[in-house]
Parts: C-alpha cells; structure tokens; sequence
C-alpha cells in the first residue's frame, strides 16, 4: 500500500461522515420500498441520459438515492436507443448500502403522447 493509498482511504472515510451528519436527516430509510417513477431521455448525440423527474413516495432527495438513481438508470439503459422512457416501480435501500429499484421496467413514450 502506497501513502497516496492510506490518504485515500481516510478522505473517503472523512467524506462519508460529513455527508451522513450533514445530509443524514434525507436518508431512505432502511428496508422501505418507496413506490415511484423515473422518467429520461437519451439524446441522439453522443448517447447522453438525462435524468427529467424522478418521484418516489416520500423520499426526499439525498446524496443516497442520486447514487444509487444513477447507477440504476445507467445499468438499465445503457444499450437503449435514443428516445424518452419512464419506469414505474419502487425503490429500496438496504441496511448493508446495497439498494434495489423494482416492480416495474423502463418503457418507451411514444412522442405522440408527449407533445
């Protein structure tokens, strides 16, 4: 292990501790399913998602759930084509850190139903 390793692992040590004692209040609370939806758009350049809304049930935004948002959209999505989509469903997070999103799958919106 190198010095710049140990230094490592301590500013992320240090940058949990603030993040819970300064955001800790917004913290989904374990084992919960937040009922919810997501909606997105994949840009037709350079592949970009955009997260537009995201609602679920009582959950107020936290450094949490916009990880665990993220991660789940760019895991579920990452080979759709261009186009807007929503998901239906619920969110958890789990005691271990761990989160799931289920009950639901991402659909297409068909532009029609948009404009």
């Amino acid at each position: 292990m190198s010095l710049e390793d140990a230094f490592t692992i301590v500013n992320q040590l240090n940058q949990a501790i603030v993040i819970g004692n300064t955001w800790g209040h917004l913290a989904p609370e374990p084992q919960r399913k937040y009922k919810g939806h997501i909606i997105i758009a994949i840009g037709c350049y350079h592949h970009e998602t955009i997260i537009m809304e995201d609602e679920f049930n009582d959950l107020p935004d936290s450094p949490w759930q916009y990880n665990d948002l993220q991660n789940f959209v760019y895991q579920a999505t990452s080979n759709f084509q261009p186009g807007v989509y929503h998901f239906g469903g619920w969110y958890k997070k789990f005691r271990n850190g761990n989160f799931q999103f289920g009950g639901g799958k991402f659909r297409q919106v068909k532009m029609g139903e948009v404009l």
